[in-house]
């Protein structure tokens, strides 16, 4: 899978986001080149990507829930649980801010039910 380097316009697709281990999340920027990897607020950017939303698409083929998550959680603590996704299901996470880009790459995680579920996240710029 070719990495992502840096945005196509207002589209920024993150690719097919692969939990690996249950319980154990892994972060938006998992494909990212690492010239990709400069646009996350600790790269070494002049400016971090931020997005007025995010697209998610869960894997049709997974056999439980991915989740959007806050980091220092996971599947297990529900209190850090954003949303969870049944396989198929898209969900647009948006902001009400209408004066720009408000989530970042590090925002949010992604962990599942199972080994090798997953979701296809894209942001989009304002």
């Amino acid at each position: 899978m070719a990495q992502i380097t840096a945005p196509f316009g207002p589209f920024w697709p993150l690719g097919r986001i692969v939990v690996a281990a249950p319980g154990t999340p892994v972060a938006l920027t998992q494909n990212l080149s690492p010239k990709g990897q400069t646009y996350t607020p600790s790269g070494s950017s002049e400016y971090g990507a931020s997005f007025h939303q995010y697209l998610l698409q869960a894997g049709t083929d997974n056999t439980g829930n991915v989740y959007l998550i806050y980091p220092g959680g996971s599947k297990n603590d529900t209190n850090t649980i954003i949303l969870a996704l049944i396989p198929g299901q898209f969900y647009a996470l948006t902001t009400t801010d209408r004066n720009g880009n408000t989530f970042s790459l590090v925002d949010f995680l992604i962990d599942a039910d199972t080994a090798a579920g997953y979701v296809q996240v894209t942001g989009v710029v304002a």
